[in-house]
């Protein structure tokens, strides 16, 4: 038998849920809070057998990000890449800023809408909502407005090219909020993300969002309206950085087939009158 002792640190007001959930984990016998760098101090036994890193990772580490998870965005998100025409930028921008962004975050479930444009492709933009479930994207509310769009939708939609749309769970985080920039990555579901490598010190939040393809995937008038059948994510990685440099920097070292996008606006369901 193998004892350990493995220190935590947790996301500000999460201390207790992790401390709760550590003591469901068979081999945890021990949580004690801590003051200093570290929040909780908990002893474990594991077999001869068992490797120490494996156990950590997979079942102290998940603890955290779930908690994490919970609290930095929810636990779903609708993640979508779109081309518009520069001579309809400024249109898009207005549409999405003063109706389209608020439309969304009403409905139930939905906590932020954010947009991003392209750095180096500034036609191409990112849009993020994030949710406190997927159930959030299946809601007859989303849906009544996604049949019923507006005069300002019925105009822009059918300007949409090479649009990206999926709703996502989102299977790993580090950090919270929303950076001044974001590194985006799209990938197969069998290839390796670099997610530790990009939790560091000018990251402000990484999210490792996993494609639900049977979900939001109803008939409506908007799909109708956007000229071609929209794709769909498999995997992507998601990093907000403090600034432009930091996300080209990492896209550099870690991802260099990602794109970089800087913040344009974002809006939460505490913004909303």
């Amino acid at each position: 038998m193998q004892t350990i002792f493995v220190m935590v640190k947790c996301q500000l007001g999460k201390a207790y849920e992790v401390a709760d959930d550590a003591c469901g984990v068979e081999q945890v016998s021990e949580v004690y809070s801590t003051s200093g760098q570290y929040d909780l101090l908990m002893k474990c036994y594991l077999d001869d057998k068992t490797d120490i890193g494996h156990f950590v990772t997979s079942k102290i580490q998940t603890l955290v990000q779930l908690a994490m998870a919970a609290s930095a965005g929810g636990k779903a998100a609708l993640a979508l890449w779109v081309d518009i025409d520069p001579a309809d930028d400024s249109f898009f921008e207005h549409w999405h800023s003063r109706e389209h962004v608020q439309e969304r975050v009403g409905c139930p479930g939905w906590l932020r809408g954010s947009r991003f444009k392209g750095v180096e492709t500034p036609e191409r933009y990112f849009l993020l909502y994030d949710a406190e479930t997927v159930q959030a994207f299946e809601s007859d509310v989303y849906y009544a407005r996604l049949r019923n769009p507006s005069e300002m939708s019925r105009a822009i939609f059918p300007k949409f090219r090479d649009t990206w749309r999926t709703v996502c769970t989102v299977e790993q985080r580090w950090g919270d909020g929303i950076g001044a920039a974001v590194l985006t990555l799209r990938m197969k579901a069998g290839n390796t993300a670099p997610f530790d490598k990009l939790a560091a010190l000018e990251t402000v939040r990484v999210d490792l969002l996993a494609g639900q393809a049977n979900l939001g995937q109803a008939h409506t008038a908007e799909k109708d309206l956007r000229p071609t059948p929209d794709r769909q994510i498999e995997l992507a990685l998601v990093a907000f950085f403090w600034s432009i440099e930091a996300a080209q920097a990492a896209r550099v070292r870690h991802a260099p087939q990602g794109e970089v996008f800087v913040l344009r606006h974002t809006v939460s369901k505490g913004d909303l009158p």
